[in-house]
C-alpha cells in the first residue's frame, strides 16, 4: 500500500464537493475546507485559495473513508494488525483511537484511522505533538478499556424536550453542522449524543467523533426542528463574535466610516461567518430571497418563503455596514459607492446544490438595503410532469410544443413561475435534438445542449436586437425571456411564421387577454392568428399544510365572489411545527391552457370579441384559472383566500384577511 497515493486519490475523488476536509489550527479553531494537495517537499497543505504550512495546523481529517471496511483493507495489504494510539498535543489535549497504519514523514504523522469498521485518513502535524504512543491491539478496545458501543438501533429524539449542552455545539464549525445537518446534544457514558436528519452518515460520525474525542451515538430528529434550532444557535454565536470584533476596533451604528474601513469590516472572520450562516440557513429553509433592511434602531432580516416575506430576526444595527460590505465583496460590487443602486452576483456550490444568487443593493434613508435572490438550479429545472398539469392538459401541452413552427406564450404576473414552465418546455424539446437558442435577462439556469444568450442593456443589446441576430444563427427553437415592447413582439411573430418555434412570456391576467395585448403592441391580427399555437396563463397559489388543517370561515360576499355553493366547505392551515407556524406547505400552479384552434383563429381576425373568445375556449375544454383554483379549494389543497386572490383586487383581499 502506498499511503501518499492513497491520500492523493482520496483528495482527487472528492474535488466535486465544496469541502472535503476538516482543519484544526494552532488556536484549536476548526474549519471545513477543500484540500487540493499535500506537498511533503514544501511541507504545505494546499487548499482552494491558500497554502498552509504543516506547522500551522494541529491535524487534518479527510471526511470520506478510503476503505469501506477493515476486511477490504486487510485483503489488499495483508496487514491483520491494528493499534491503539494516544497523541498528546502541545495545546494540552489528547487524541485517542485505533489505527491500522501510522508513519511519520517530513513533519507529518500519517494515520489510517479505524472507526466503526471504516478506514479514514488523519494527518497530524509533528511540530504540535508532544508525545505519540502506539500500543498493538488484539481487539476493538482503546487502551485496555472495551469500547462502549450503542446497540445499532437509532432512536428518535424530540428536540423540544431535550436540554442541549451548547458547549458541544460551539465545538464544531457551523459549516460542518449545516453540511451534515447535525446537532450535538450532550455527552453521556463516553458517548456524545448527536441528532441528525440522516443518522446513516458514516463520514459525519467519524469526523465528529475525532473532533469530540469520544464515540458518537446518532439519533434521528425532525429536519425542520433541527435546522431551526441549529440556525438560531449558530447565528446568535456568529452575531456575538462579529459584534465583539467591531467593538474591539471601536465601531458602532452611529459612526461614519471611510471606504477602506468598511472594506476591512467585510473581511472580519465574525462577519464572514455570520453572513455565511444567514445564506446557508436561507438555502436550507428553501427561501427564494434574503432581505436585509436597515430600520431606525435595528437591522431586519427576512426570508421570502413560499411567496410570503417572513421576519426571521432583528440584528444589531452596528452590523449593518459590515454585512453590506461583505455582500459587496462577494458580489463583486463597488464598496465605495453608497449613493446609487448596485447589482451583483454570487455562485455558490455546497450540500450537493448549485446556487446562483443575484444581489440588489439600494440606498435608503437609514442606509443601504440588500435583497439577495436565490436561484437553486436543482429546484428550477423541472420536468413537465412536475408542473401540476392534469393528464389531459399535459398531453395538450406536449402536443403544442411539438409544433414545427409557431409561437407559444406563458403569461402571468411576476413570480408566477413563468420561467420554470419555459425551462420545462425547453427540457422537453431537448429530447428531439434541435438547435435551441435562448435570449434571457438574466440567464437563470444553465442548460446542457442549449445556446443561452444574456441581454445587456448597457451596450444596447436588447431582446429585439438579439432576436434579429439569432435568426442568422440557424435556430430551430427560440426562447425569448420576455416580450416587453412592440418591436420584440413583431420580430417574435415574424420568426414564428418563418419556420421557428418561439417560446416566450408576457405579463397579462389571462390567456385570452394576451391576444388583445399583442394587438395593442402593434401586431397585426392576420399575422397573430397564424403565428400563435397556444397560450398558458398561470399563477402560484399557497398549499395548505395538511398537518394543521382547520375549517376556514368566509363571509357570504366572498363566497358569492368566488362562485362557491352554499354547502362548500373550505380549509386553511392553522400553523404548526411542520410548516414553521405559517399554515403553508409550499406552492403549486393553477393555470388555463388555450389552444389556438381554427375557431379561435377566425375570431381573432374577424371581431376579436374577448367574451366570445372565452366562450369558444371553454367549449374546447379550457378550465379557467378561477375554476381550477376553486376545485383545489374544495379538495382542501388551498384556502378560499387563494381562490379570491385569483379573482379579486388587493383591496378586497385585505377585507377577507381582516374578517
Amino acid at each position: 500500500m502506498n499511503f501518499n497515493q492513497l491520500l492523493s486519490n482520496a483528495i482527487g475523488a472528492n474535488q466535486e464537493q465544496a469541502t472535503n476536509s476538516v482543519f484544526c489550527d494552532k488556536n484549536n479553531k476548526l474549519q471545513d475546507v477543500k484540500l487540493v494537495e499535500v506537498s511533503f517537499e514544501e511541507q504545505l497543505f494546499v487548499t482552494e485559495g491558500q497554502s498552509i504550512p504543516f506547522a500551522d495546523v494541529q491535524y487534518v481529517v479527510i471526511q470520506k473513508p478510503v476503505y469501506e471496511n477493515l476486511e477490504e483493507y486487510q485483503k489488499e495489504t495483508g496487514n491483520l494488525n491494528y493499534s491503539n494510539y494516544r497523541i498528546e498535543m502541545s495545546d494540552k489535549f489528547t487524541i485517542t483511537g485505533q489505527c491500522v497504519y501510522c508513519e511519520k514523514e517530513e513533519g507529518l504523522w500519517k494515520l489510517l484511522r479505524l472507526h466503526k469498521n471504516h478506514i479514514f485518513i488523519i494527518l497530524v502535524s509533528e511540530k504540535n505533538v508532544t508525545n505519540m504512543e502506539l500500543i498493538q491491539s488484539n481487539g476493538r478496545s482503546t487502551f485496555g478499556r472495551e469500547e462502549e458501543r450503542y446497540t445499532g438501533e437509532i432512536k428518535e429524539v424530540d428536540l423540544g424536550t431535550v436540554k442541549i449542552d451548547e458547549k458541544w455545539v460551539h465545538k464544531f464549525p457551523p459549516e460542518l453542522l449545516f453540511k451534515y445537518q447535525a446537532l450535538p446534544l450532550f455527552k453521556k457514558n463516553n458517548f456524545l449524543e448527536v441528532a441528525f436528519t440522516n443518522p446513516q452518515q458514516i463520514d459525519a460520525m467519524q469526523v465528529m467523533s475525532f473532533i469530540a474525542g469520544c464515540n458518537i451515538e446518532p439519533l434521528k430528529a425532525n429536519k425542520r426542528d433541527l435546522l431551526e434550532y441549529l440556525s438560531g444557535i449558530v447565528q446568535f454565536q456568529n452575531e456575538k463574535e462579529a459584534l465583539n470584533e467591531l467593538e474591539r476596533v471601536g465601531i458602532d451604528a452611529s459612526k461614519s466610516l471611510a471606504t477602506n474601513e468598511i472594506e476591512s469590516l467585510g473581511k472580519k472572520k465574525g462577519v464572514i461567518n455570520l453572513m455565511a450562516s444567514i445564506i446557508t440557513d436561507a438555502i436550507e429553509k428553501g427561501a427564494s430571497d434574503i432581505h436585509l433592511h436597515p430600520r431606525e434602531k435595528y437591522l431586519q432580516l427576512l426570508y421570502r418563503m413560499d411567496g410570503t416575506l417572513t421576519p426571521i430576526r432583528k440584528l444589531n444595527l452596528s452590523l449593518h455596514q459590515a454585512l453590506v460590505s461583505r455582500i459587496k465583496i462577494i458580489g463583486g460590487m463597488d464598496i465605495s459607492e453608497r449613493r446609487l443602486p448596485q447589482d451583483g452576483r454570487i455562485e455558490y456550490t455546497g450540500s450537493g446544490k448549485s446556487i446562483d444568487m443575484r444581489i440588489s443593493v439600494m440606498p435608503t434613508v437609514y442606509g443601504e438595503s440588500v435583497v439577495i435572490r436565490i436561484l437553486d438550479s436543482s429546484q428550477g429545472l423541472r420536468d413537465i410532469s412536475e408542473l401540476g398539469f392534469n393528464e389531459k392538459d399535459t398531453e395538450r401541452f406536449i402536443n403544442l410544443l411539438h409544433s414545427s413552427y409557431g409561437m407559444f406564450l406563458v403569461t402571468g404576473p411576476t413570480g408566477s413561475g413563468k420561467t420554470t414552465t419555459l425551462y420545462a418546455a425547453i427540457n422537453e424539446k431537448i429530447k428531439e435534438g434541435p438547435h435551441i437558442v435562448t435570449v434571457e435577462e438574466p440567464v437563470e439556469y444553465k442548460m446542457e445542449g442549449v445556446t443561452q444568450i444574456p441581454v445587456n442593456h448597457k451596450i444596447g443589446y436588447t431582446f429585439a436586437r438579439a432576436l434579429r441576430n439569432i435568426l442568422r444563427h440557424d435556430p430551430d427553437v427560440i426562447m425569448v425571456g420576455e416580450i416587453r415592447d412592440g418591436e420584440t413582439a413583431k420580430i417574435a411573430v415574424e420568426s414564428s411564421l418563418t419556420g421557428h418555434l418561439v417560446l416566450s412570456t408576457l405579463h397579462t391576467n389571462s390567456a385570452v387577454s394576451t391576444i388583445t395585448r399583442l394587438i395593442e403592441m402593434g401586431v397585426e391580427p392576420y399575422l397573430l392568428k397564424d403565428a400563435l399555437v397556444g397560450i398558458l396563463a398561470q399563477r402560484l397559489v399557497k398549499k395548505n399544510c395538511q398537518h394543521c388543517l382547520i375549517e376556514e370561515k368566509i363571509p357570504e360576499s366572498i363566497r358569492k365572489e368566488i362562485q362557491a355553493a352554499k354547502n362548500d366547505k373550505f380549509y386553511k392551515g392553522a400553523g404548526c411545527a411542520e410548516c414553521f407556524n405559517t399554515g403553508i406547505a409550499g406552492r403549486r400552479s393553477v393555470y388555463e391552457l388555450l389552444s389556438i384552434s381554427p375557431e379561435v383563429a377566425k375570431e381573432i381576425q374577424d371581431s376579436l370579441d374577448i367574451n366570445k373568445l372565452n366562450e369558444i375556449a371553454q367549449k374546447q375544454g379550457m378550465v379557467t384559472l378561477a375554476e381550477m383554483a376553486l376545485e383545489l379549494a374544495r379538495k382542501k389543497e388551498i384556502s378560499a383566500l387563494e381562490v379570491y386572490k385569483i379573482r379579486a383586487n388587493a383591496s378586497q383581499i385585505k377585507t377577507l384577511e381582516e374578517e
